[in-house]
């Protein structure tokens, strides 16, 4: 097959584009979602924990910090490694 149609042989278990193409948009997929859960289940929190308004707050907004201020020290890794020793994904 030529090089760079999305059918190369995959015999030595690195993946084809199209599969890094599916696996990466179902993971993003299944984070998104279960990031979006977190505002409208707030006040269900709130209430079942006996959470302050402060408190959350805190809930809904942690995952968003860690999410922003992780992509810096994984980027820098992934610059110096390659995104093959840096992803879990990529991993054999």
């Amino acid at each position: 097959m030529a090089p760079g149609t999305g059918r190369e042989s995959a015999a030595d278990g690195t993946p084809r584009p199209w599969q890094m193409l599916v696996l990466a948009t179902t993971g993003f997929a299944l984070c998104f979602w279960a990031w979006a859960l977190l505002a409208p289940l707030g006040p269900r929190l709130r209430d079942e924990l006996d959470l302050s308004s402060f408190e959350q707050s805190v809930v809904v907004a942690v995952p968003v910090v860690v999410g922003a201020l992780g992509r810096i020290p994984a980027g820098a890794l992934t610059d110096r490694f390659g995104a093959r020793s840096v992803s879990p994904s990529s991993r054999r």
